[in-house]
């Protein structure tokens, strides 16, 4: 019976579901941290006061509304580029691509001295870690073990579903989730030029995540923090993808009244696609877009603006990298938004012999120029209480 099903049943409501401690665990931390921003019939329903314009109703297909919206933007978006990773050579472009087959060379473990390229599938995850616990995003203290967090994937019937989106998964005492990180092997090209890898991790604002979501969870449109590009890859699952150029006004694609990647596909993508008057620098705007499978990586550049939707249980890898090119726009942003990691990278450029002399003359440039106050305060995000851990908060197994 597939989830339509059950809610046509009224399973959701049945006793059989909303007893069992991971519906409870799920409703906790909807309540706690993240009420208003997700329907289900547990939950107020606080989409009309975001204006957010149609919703998706629970008596509504919801695959045949993901096959809409991925008919709307096949038809009036333009595809970026795919390529292999054999045909770029030393350098990433300045616009999105595909990189088909990107993971080929992914994973590092090792099975009867045989790659595992499966180690990362849901169903192994769950067999690893079903006990360990997963932050659902960066912004709350929201947690849930993988195992409970599988069986609200199969069941729910929220619009904009919770999302595994959990930066600290290499770090902590858990030593199951940890060892995730020593799984894979990123591609040189995606990990030589990162001018914050100077900086020991623990010391690092967030840039790695484990994703992982059912249909129609997804973020909402952004632009990646403090300067850095992305590279996303997908273990197993599908995702849609739309871009916008970095020059696009962003009062366009951006409304603060939404709250989740599926709202935005259906509210402000149709205002862009057919709006004549939306126009920026005089010309029509023009989104990007690439459906992404299993195997594949996108690599989105500097500023670009992308907003993500799964179409099925995915789980992905991405890593945020600082490249060379973009120095320019990464150290003010570094020093305005996260000056003690910017104070520690100086440091660390200073301590090193092996430093980016030109780097390490603009960033002391920078600080004396904008009086920035030479003033280091340890900071690290080796811990569970950074991570953002409820675990003391409230246990449901």
């Amino acid at each position: 019976m597939n989830t339509n099903e059950l809610a046509e049943n009224g399973m959701m409501e049945d006793s059989n579901i909303t007893n069992k401690r991971w519906y409870q665990r799920i409703n906790y931390i909807k309540n706690k941290f993240v009420a208003g921003s997700y329907n289900n019939n547990n939950v107020k329903d606080d989409n009309k006061n975001e204006n957010t314009g149609n919703s998706i109703l629970h008596n509504k297909n919801n695959e045949n509304i993901l096959n809409a919206i991925v008919q709307s933007v096949e038809m009036n978006a333009t595809q970026i580029q795919t390529v292999n990773m054999s045909d770029l050579g030393n350098t990433l472009p300045n616009e999105p691509i595909l990189i088909q087959n990107g993971m080929e060379n992914f994973f590092n473990v090792e099975e009867n001295n045989h790659v595992n390229n499966k180690f990362f599938t849901l169903e192994n995850l769950i067999k690893k870690c079903g006990d360990s616990y997963f932050r659902l995003d960066d912004n709350h203290t929201g947690r849930i073990r993988l195992k409970q967090f599988y069986e609200y994937m199969k069941y729910n019937q929220d619009d904009a579903p919770l999302y595994i989106f959990d930066s600290q998964f290499a770090v902590g005492a858990d030593e199951n989730r940890k060892s995730l990180k020593k799984a894979y092997y990123i591609p040189e090209l995606l990990s030589a030029d990162d001018l914050f890898k100077i900086v020991p991790s623990k010391y690092r604002p967030p840039y790695q995540w484990i994703l992982i979501g059912s249909s129609r969870s997804g973020t909402n449109i952004h632009q990646d923090p403090l300067g850095t590009s992305a590279w996303n890859g997908i273990i197993e699952g599908t995702k849609l993808w739309c871009f916008f150029p970095p020059d696009t006004a962003k009062d366009i694609v951006v409304n603060v009244n939404i709250k989740s990647g599926i709202y935005w596909f259906l509210n402000i993508f149709p205002q862009i696609i057919l709006n004549d008057d939306i126009v920026d620098n005089k010309q029509k705007i023009q989104p990007y877009f690439t459906i992404q499978k299993a195997g594949n990586i996108v690599f989105v550049p500097c500023d670009w603006y992308h907003v993500v939707i799964n179409l099925e249980n995915t789980v992905a890898i991405t890593h945020n990298f600082a490249m060379k090119r973009d120095v320019n726009k990464i150290i003010p942003r570094v020093f305005r938004d996260e000056p003690q990691f910017g104070l520690k990278w100086l440091n660390e450029l200073r301590n090193n012999n092996q430093k980016d002399v030109e780097i390490f003359r603009q960033m002391e440039q920078y600080i004396s120029e904008h009086k920035v106050d030479d003033d280091e305060n340890e900071c690290s995000s080796d811990d569970e209480d950074w991570s953002g851990s409820d675990e003391s908060v409230i246990e449901l197994k």
